[in-house]
């Protein structure tokens, strides 16, 4: 699964939680973990929901987040 995350404030991580299917607190505390995560620039994320893999597309600054 692929994500394009352009914005990464409260209103996008609640489309993330649409997406992902995320329900419970425990998943989307997951969400906010990789989102956090995104702003430190680390490159494979781990949580409870699932393990995260950050790569850059072009010059810009969009991340795509994968879910492995």
């Amino acid at each position: 699964m692929f994500l394009l995350i352009l914005d990464l404030g409260e209103v996008y991580a609640e489309e993330l939680f649409r997406k992902l299917g995320a329900k419970d607190k425990s998943k989307k505390d997951a969400i906010y973990i990789a989102i956090s995560r995104l702003r430190q620039r680390k490159l494979i994320t781990t949580t409870r929901f699932g393990t995260y893999k950050l790569t850059r597309k072009g010059n810009n600054f969009a991340i795509r987040l994968k879910r492995e």
